[in-house]
C-alpha cells in the first residue's frame, strides 16, 4: 500500500506503517561478494550493516518524512560501488493531520464555551436561588411585620377607643348625675305627694271636696312622667357608652341623628372639663328636626361625630388661650340636602394649613403635642362615613374657622 505521488515521494498510510524493501547491487564479476548497507535518514541515521542481506523489514514506522538509503560495495576494499535513495513519508492518522487539529481546536473551543455557558448558567440558577431564598426570607419577614403593624394597629385603633371611652367617662358621669338627681327629687316629692293624699282621702271621707286629691294625683302623674323621661335619659347614656366601647361593629338600624349627635356634643363638653375645669365652650346648634331617621350603626357613627367634636372643641379652646379677644365657640347643623343628611361642625380656632390639610385623614398623623393624640381619630372618622357610604370633606381659613361637612345617604325606611 505505498502510492507514488507527482511529488516525487512515497506514501505510506499508516495503517500499514511496516515495510519490506528489496535492494540489489549488480556486480557482473562477483556477485557473492556485494555487501550491503542502509540507513533510514529521519528515523535512523546511522548506517546499519546487513551483509549480502538484500531484504530489508522496517516495522511500524512512525508518521513522518524519511529518505531510505541503501550502499552496495564489494567485500574486497570496501569500495562502494553504488548508492541509492528513496523517499517515503508515512501518512499520519486522520486525527493528526491539520483540518483534524483545526477541528479539535474548534471542537474544544466550543467545549470550553460550552462548559463556560454551562458554568455561567449554574452560577446564574446558583444566585437566582440565593436571591430567591433571599427575597422569600425578606418576604416572611416583610409578612411578619405586616402582621405586626397590624396587630400593632389594632392595638393602637384599641387604645384609640378605649382613651375616647376614658375620656368620656367624665361626662358620662356628669350627665347620668342630672337625670338622676331628677329621678330622686320627683320620687321623693311623689312620696310626700302620696302622703298627701292619703290625708285628703281621710279627709274626704269628713265631707271635703275630691277636687284637692285630683289635683294632687295629676302633680304625682307629672312627677311620674319626669321620673320616667329622665330614666330613660340616664338609660340612653349608659347605652351609648357601652355601644361606644364595643370593639366591632353591629348592624346598621334606623337611628334619629340629631339625638346621637346632640348627645355626644355634651358628653364630649363634659368630657373636657373633666379634665380642664377652666375648659369652656358656647356651642351652637341648629338641627332639622324634619330629618328622617338613617340607616346607621349607631357606635361607629357617634364614634365619629365624637372624634370631630372633640377636634373642634380642643382647637377652638386652644386657640382662644392665645387669643385674649377670642371667645371659642363650635356649631354643629344638621339639615336634608337633597336625599342625604348633610351635618356640619365648624370651630372658631386657628384653622388648617393648606400644606398639611390632604393629610388630616392619614393614619398617625396629628398636629397636637406628643402625648395629646394618636392620630387615629380622624382616620377612624374617614373609615366609617366611608362604609357608610358617605362623604367627608373639610373646609378651613388659617386664624379663622375649620369646618367638617359630613353626608350620609338617607334610606326610605317606612314609618320613619
Amino acid at each position: 500500500n505505498i502510492l507514488y505521488t507527482d511529488h516525487g515521494y512515497y506514501e505510506i498510510d499508516h495503517s500499514n506503517n511496516s515495510i519490506s524493501l528489496s535492494y540489489i547491487g549488480l556486480n557482473y564479476k562477483a556477485p557473492n561478494l556485494t555487501r550491503y548497507r542502509y540507513r533510514m535518514v529521519g528515523y535512523e541515521n546511522n548506517w546499519i550493516d546487513v551483509g549480502p542481506q538484500q531484504r530489508v523489514f522496517l516495522a511500524n514506522l512512525p508518521p513522518g518524512r524519511y529518505t531510505f538509503e541503501v550502499q552496495a560495495f564489494h567485500r574486497v576494499g570496501g569500495t562502494a560501488v553504488t548508492t541509492a535513495g528513496l523517499d517515503l513519508v508515512v501518512l499520519p492518522p486522520w486525527w493528526r493531520t491539520v483540518p483534524a487539529y483545526i477541528g479539535f481546536f474548534f471542537l474544544f473551543a466550543g467545549l470550553l464555551v460550552m462548559i463556560d455557558r454551562y458554568q455561567r448558567r449554574r452560577l446564574v440558577n446558583r444566585e437566582k436561588e440565593r436571591n430567591r431564598e433571599k427575597e422569600l426570607a425578606h418576604a416572611q419577614e416583610i409578612k411578619k411585620a405586616y402582621e405586626d403593624l397590624k396587630a400593632a394597629q389594632r392595638q393602637l385603633v384599641q387604645q384609640e377607643k378605649l382613651a375616647s371611652l376614658g375620656q368620656l367617662t367624665a361626662g358620662i358621669a356628669h350627665e347620668i348625675k342630672n337625670p338622676l338627681n331628677f329621678v330622686n327629687n320627683f320620687s321623693s316629692i311623689s312620696m310626700e305627694l302620696l302622703d298627701e293624699v292619703m290625708e285628703d282621702i281621710q279627709k274626704a271621707k269628713s265631707g271635703l271636696q275630691n277636687g284637692e286629691i285630683t289635683d294632687v294625683l295629676h302633680d304625682i302623674k307629672a312627677n311620674l312622667a319626669k321620673i320616667n323621661e329622665h330614666g330613660t335619659r340616664a338609660d340612653n347614656i349608659v347605652k351609648s357608652m357601652l355601644l361606644h366601647s364595643r370593639g366591632k361593629s353591629g348592624e346598621k338600624i334606623p337611628t334619629d341623628l340629631n339625638n346621637i349627635l346632640d348627645e355626644y356634643v355634651k358628653l364630649a363638653y363634659h368630657g373636657m372639663r373633666a379634665v380642664d375645669k377652666s375648659f369652656n365652650i358656647d356651642i351652637q346648634t341648629d338641627y332639622d328636626q324634619e330629618l328622617p331617621k338613617l340607616d346607621i350603626v349607631p357606635q361607629d357613627v357617634s364614634r365619629a361625630f365624637l372624634n370631630i367634636v372633640n377636634n373642634g372643641m380642643y382647637a377652638a379652646s386652644e386657640y382662644a388661650r392665645s387669643h385674649s379677644d377670642r371667645k371659642p365657640v363650635i356649631y354643629i347643623q344638621t339639615r336634608k340636602v337633597n336625599n342625604s343628611a348633610e351635618i356640619r361642625i365648624k370651630d372658631n380656632g386657628g384653622g388648617i394649613p393648606d400644606e398639611i390639610r390632604d393629610r388630616i385623614f392619614e393614619p398617625f398623623f396629628t398636629t397636637k403635642p406628643t402625648g395629646a393624640g394618636t392620630g387615629l381619630g380622624l382616620s377612624m372618622t374617614y373609615d366609617i362615613i366611608k362604609l357608610h357610604d358617605g362623604k367627608l370633606k373639610v373646609d378651613s381659613k388659617v386664624g379663622e374657622f375649620t369646618e367638617f361637612i359630613i353626608e350620609l345617604p338617607i334610606t326610605n325606611n317606612e314609618g320613619n
